[in-house]
């Protein structure tokens, strides 16, 4: 039979659950944080923190419960779920995903950039403004958010900013610079997505940093020069 799992399931019931050793999702519990899950060719961290994957909320409170912190907890936790029991629903479509490395299925829920490798902070940010927007958090459609809009905006793009560290740093330099940033989130071939994911970078940073003023001639002249001995 085909259970979705509930929330409210008791780890009690993970414990007698195992997938089969030719599983593919078996090469995460072995792999270094630098290797590629299944075949090795999309190469996922098996660290990559849990709450960055864009499950519904019912699977994220799920991990929450279970204290899932990333992927390989995840794939852990699936070995636990019983014994008889075929996994259905999001957790099912997630491991099946994997199991055939289907790349587009992968960036629907991670930040996968399809025909590439690895993960990156566009995408991110991108599956970030989808899953708020989608889950009625916040509207891209008013001129300016809620105090608790905003809020929920900090909160998630500085969580993406801080695993995504290097390349956080090179877009913070950008929009520091008031540099385009459309080659940047052009990869989400999405305009839609792209400004909205953008708005909400610009509005944390500006959050941090206060309202950007572009600088005059003799400005840039200065910043070009800054830090410079």
């Amino acid at each position: 039979m085909i259970v979705d799992l509930p929330h409210t399931v008791t780890s009690s019931l993970y414990s007698t659950f195992f997938l089969p050793l030719s599983h593919p999702l078996f090469f995460i519990k072995s792999a270094t944080p630098q290797q590629a899950t299944g075949n090795h060719q999309v190469e996922i961290p098996v660290e990559f923190p849990i709450d960055l994957v864009n499950f519904t909320p019912d699977t994220k409170e799920l991990c929450e419960n279970e204290k899932i912190t990333n992927l390989k907890e995840f794939v852990d936790l699936s070995q636990h779920i019983a014994q008889n029991v075929v996994v259905g629903g999001e957790i099912r479509s997630f491991l099946n995903t994997f199991a055939n490395t289907d790349e587009k299925g992968i960036a629907e829920v991670m930040p996968f950039r399809v025909g590439r490798r690895g993960l990156h902070y566009a995408e991110a940010l991108g599956l970030m403004a989808t899953d708020l927007e989608k889950h009625h958090l916040i509207s891209f459609s008013v001129e300016s958010f809620t105090d608790r809009q905003a809020a929920k905006i900090t909160q998630r793009v500085t969580r993406v900013r801080e695993y995504f560290k290097e390349e956080a740093a090179q877009i913070e330099q950008m929009l520091a610079n008031f540099e385009s940033l459309d080659r940047f989130f052009h990869y989400l071939e999405n305009p839609v997505l792209e400004k909205k994911a953008l708005r909400c970078l610009e509005f944390e940073y500006e959050a941090r940093n206060g309202p950007r003023k572009k600088a005059g001639f003799f400005g840039k002249l200065a910043g070009i020069f800054k830090g410079k001995k």
